[in-house]
């Protein structure tokens, strides 16, 4: 059903302890998917800010500037896939 074509670039686990964050970055072809699993903090796509409390699924749509931190603990999974014309 995606118009366009996908490749899985990377599926891994992350895991941040308070006070750690992901800096702002963007992925110009690729689209990122989080399943949060537990702890809690936020995440920003581009001008939206979204608290993490507990289990979520975040899409971060390629071109879309991102970060994380973390307030407790945050463990979670990630799945990025490039688009391919």
């Amino acid at each position: 059903g995606f118009e366009n074509h996908m490749q899985i670039k990377q599926i891994a686990m992350g895991m941040l302890n308070p006070g750690e964050l992901v800096t702002s970055h963007l992925h110009p072809d690729m689209d990122e998917c989080y399943y949060f699993i537990s702890g809690s903090g936020s995440m920003q796509l581009d001008n939206l800010k979204i608290e993490l409390t507990g289990e979520q699924v975040i899409n971060v749509p390629a071109g879309t500037y991102h970060s994380i931190e973390c307030n407790e603990a945050l463990r979670f999974f990630y799945l990025c896939l490039e688009l391919k014309s």
